[in-house]
């Protein structure tokens, strides 16, 4: 990387606390909110099945939503496997939303899916072994409207578009490889971003993928990070596109071993040019806070707040930002809590960090609150001592009233 109990570890409880104000095409919660744990109802899903969870209307999400930004979190699991999640009324596509790995007690990511006709969601397990299965939270953050296939428009179900273990072969330390979307089914010449879920696969030692836009200098941020402990792991990315409409995958890895990740990007939607003027996405990923060279780790059961409307080329008047959360050097598996500044800690979570894995990271789209600042929370399981650092990269942001993401 560049410069409780059971329950709690993939954030504990329910709900939230509700929205105000009008709507807009991807408008962000006042505050993270818990819309389904199969710990508390339902119980695991086996592998090779798939279960269905209620969105539209449940925590300030309106019952006209059409599409959901979650956070989707699978814990109890005794097998590497996935999780694939996908709009009800679909069949199952051929992508994943995030790796789990018994050597991490719990794994997240971040997701911006469309709903089905119903307002649901779908979540699908897969296995590598057999008899696998996974517990599932998922955590909303905010909602898109009827507004938003002007703007933001989401496919009908995710599309793999990149898969390097098929073409290519794995990218190495120290170098890139750019994928162009210009001629990807459903995705239009005006194009100007893309809604990705990226995972690094098949790699032989630790690391970090960096995705940027074509034509930018490599940035000093991660998109995520991957360990031999684990043997898949994924993240979302909103990402501008850049020359010739691509985007770009750097592999970096610790102390510049030699080795390499192969790569996958599945494609959940794109933000037009159009939208691009409501949703400014950098021209590169920006480094907004690291407490490795600033401020030391985040304890147990303490937060932190971070002013970073104005940073990072962040405008001074973002109301929500497009992050990425970084957590590393744990020393007890936990979890953060991202949330706007001014609000109470949530019970929800933004990311799960284990010992095991040197370091985890997880996108998140987050309304900005008092001061220009976010909050990152630390628990540990069973409020064991212990302490975390937190890196905030950036990626994009909303303006507010006129913005594509509207805080509610």
């Amino acid at each position: 990387m560049p410069t409780s109990t059971a329950t709690p570890p993939a954030g504990g409880g329910t709900g939230g606390p509700p929205g105000g104000g009008s709507g807009g095409t991807v408008t962000t919660l006042a505050a993270p909110s818990r819309v389904a744990d199969t710990r508390l109802a339902g119980g695991p899903i086996a592998a090779g099945q798939a279960r269905c969870f209620a969105v539209a209307g449940q925590a300030a999400i309106p019952a006209a939503a059409i599409g959901v930004v979650l956070n989707v979190t699978g814990v109890g699991y005794a097998e590497r496997g996935w999780l694939t999640v996908y709009p009800s009324g679909e069949p199952l596509p051929a992508t994943s939303t995030l790796n789990v790995d018994p050597s991490a007690y719990a794994i997240a990511n971040g997701t911006l899916v469309r709903l089905g006709p119903n307002g649901r969601v779908c979540v699908a397990v897969g296995s590598v072994g057999s008899g696998g299965r996974s517990d599932v939270v998922l955590d909303a953050t905010g909602y898109l409207t009827t507004d938003s296939p002007s703007q933001l428009p989401l496919l009908a179900a995710p599309q793999r578009v990149v898969d390097t273990r098929s073409a290519g072969g794995p990218i190495q330390s120290g170098q890139s490889r750019c994928f162009s979307f210009a001629s990807v089914p459903g995705v239009p010449s005006d194009a100007a971003g893309v809604v990705l879920n990226v995972t690094a696969v098949s790699y032989t030692t630790r690391g970090w993928l960096s995705v940027y836009p074509k034509g930018s200098p490599v940035p000093a941020t991660s998109s995520l990070n991957f360990d031999p402990a684990a043997y898949a792991v994924a993240n979302g990315s909103i990402m501008r596109l850049g020359a010739d409409q691509s985007v770009c995958v750097a592999v970096g890895t610790v102390n510049g071993t030699p080795g390499g990740a192969n790569v996958v990007l599945d494609l959940t939607g794109y933000l037009t040019s159009a939208g691009l003027s409501d949703l400014p996405l950098l021209a590169a990923p920006q480094r907004l806070v690291d407490t490795r060279t600033s401020g030391g780790p985040i304890a147990t059961g303490q937060t932190r707040c971070f002013t970073i409307a104005g940073a990072g080329g962040l405008p001074a008047t973002a109301t929500q930002a497009v992050l990425t959360v970084t957590a590393v050097s744990d020393s007890a598996p936990g979890w953060l809590t991202v949330y706007p500044a001014g609000q109470p800690v949530p019970a929800t979570s933004t990311l799960n960090f284990d010992p095991h894995a040197y370091a985890l990271a997880n996108s998140t789209v987050t309304a900005v609150g008092a001061g220009g600042q976010v909050c990152v929370a630390v628990g540990t399981i069973n409020g064991a001592p212990g302490s975390v650092h937190v890196i905030l990269d950036a990626t994009g942001a909303g303006l507010g009233a006129s913005s594509q993401l509207r805080r509610r």
